[in-house]
């Protein structure tokens, strides 16, 4: 169980530092390109949103990471 725990974690830290550069990389290219409003909001909230969820999984409440 705790081999699946230090699996798990390590998933969630790479996939948080993949959402991380993601959004790096559509910040810049929203700037280079001058989105509107309702662009940036349509495309990066969803990446945003997902990419809180694992932090808080694995920042706000790492019991979740043990069921």
């Amino acid at each position: 169980m705790n081999n699946e725990y230090k699996e798990y974690k390590e998933y969630l830290d790479k996939l948080l530092k993949t959402f991380d550069n993601r959004i790096s990389h559509l910040d810049k290219r929203q700037r280079e390109e001058k989105w509107s409003n309702q662009e940036i909001k349509n495309i990066m909230e969803p990446v945003r949103n997902e990419r809180q969820l694992v932090y808080r999984i694995l920042i706000r409440d790492p019991e979740l990471l043990e069921d």
